[in-house]
């Protein structure tokens, strides 16, 4: 697992060198310059990389999204007609959710866009548009690679439908996209500074449960790095939006309880999740973690924030959860094997959830 972790760098500059130029949609065009819903279909961690990209595709599209769980996309009888775009992710491509989600929405006909990791797979051939997130091989159940990859990729897929329906300028699409470039470097750093996150994890291990909190798009990073923890180390990791948390999930919280909360790049944002975070503490005075831009507001010595701190590189608020992801990948993966756990093939998981 550690080894496809460390693959990341080059797998999103191989992504970024290809797909920006590769992927073509003007056999499309008539058909997205109808679209004014946009509907994500995913599970598991697919479904976390949709809901980080949520954030960023209706900034730069203009169009509402929505992300549903693909198990319950096909039971719900969903709006959806030719002006929806239906995106499906999935790894294997032979998620059994995914694909009958997918059969609903192609019978409502609805514009239909596929990720997946295998070329081959049905939802690759099912869809009108498929495209291969181009992770490589993944042998852990966890996905690592084939997330930040995804991730990638719906961004690209964005940038490519911004050109069409004419969103962007051409210097704000110059802009993100030399910040995607910059990505593989920063994750260099990230994985070459390994022992950074062992005291972290020393302390992590001790728990039988963690909550992750993030506002934002870092709200999909927080339900992406639980799902880590629950998988990798067995503990009950649970995720909330940061300003959600007060509203009642408060009450459980206790000192033997650690908080993990991610504080975005954006000032606004930042001080918000901070001054709730700093509301745990004062009213519940869990242990509490700290993920945040190197350039962001400083800690005092002597508060116990400043104990433990993890500072990811400046950046854009929507390139931002990259980062914080790998982070909470490298997290989880020390502090299960501290545990001793198999962080290739978690007890009870497979790669193809092939079944509804």
């Amino acid at each position: 697992m550690l080894k496809e972790i460390q693959q990341q760098p080059t797998i999103i500059k191989n992504i970024l060198d290809k797909q920006l130029s590769h992927i073509n949609l003007n056999k499309y065009e008539k058909n997205l310059k109808l679209i004014n819903n946009i509907c994500i279909i995913a599970s598991g961690s697919s479904r976390n990389a949709g809901s980080i990209a949520k954030y960023f595709l209706e900034n730069i599209l203009n169009i509402p999204l929505q992300v549903d769980y693909a198990s319950e996309f096909a039971y719900k009888d969903p709006i959806v007609d030719n002006k929806t775009l239906i995106i499906a992710l999935s790894q294997s491509g032979e998620t059994a959710d995914t694909l009958k989600a997918l059969k609903i929405a192609k019978e409502k006909k609805a514009l239909t866009v596929a990720l997946t990791n295998n070329k081959n797979s049905t939802i690759h051939k099912t869809v009108d548009v498929a495209l291969e997130v181009m992770a490589g091989e993944e042998k852990s159940i966890a996905a690592t690679k084939s997330f930040t990859a995804q991730l990638l990729n719906l961004y690209i897929l964005g940038l490519c439908m911004s050109k069409i329906l004419n969103t962007l300028t051409d210097t704000d699409y110059k802009t993100i996209v030399d910040q995607l470039y910059q990505i593989p470097e920063e994750f260099d750093k990230l994985i070459d500074n390994l022992s950074s996150y062992d005291s972290f994890a020393k302390k992590l291990k001790k728990y039988s449960h963690i909550i992750l909190l993030g506002r934002g798009p870092d709200a999909g990073v927080a339900d992406e790095g639980a799902l880590k923890f629950k998988e990798l180390t067995y503990i009950d990791a649970n995720s909330c939006p940061t300003g959600e948390f007060l509203h009642g999930y408060l009450a459980f919280l206790d000192e033997k309880t650690p908080v993990i909360s991610i504080l975005p790049p954006d000032k606004i944002v930042c001080n918000l999740a901070l001054n709730n975070t700093l509301i745990l503490k004062e009213k519940r005075n869990p242990p509490l973690f700290i993920i945040k831009p190197e350039g962001s507001k400083s800690f005092d010595d002597d508060d116990i924030v400043s104990q433990n701190i993890i500072n990811l590189p400046d950046c854009d608020k929507y390139i931002y959860p990259f980062y914080a992801t790998v982070c909470l990948q490298i997290l989880a993966y020390k502090t299960a094997m501290l545990l001793d756990k198999d962080v290739i093939n978690p007890r009870s998981l497979t790669k193809v959830v092939a079944h509804e």
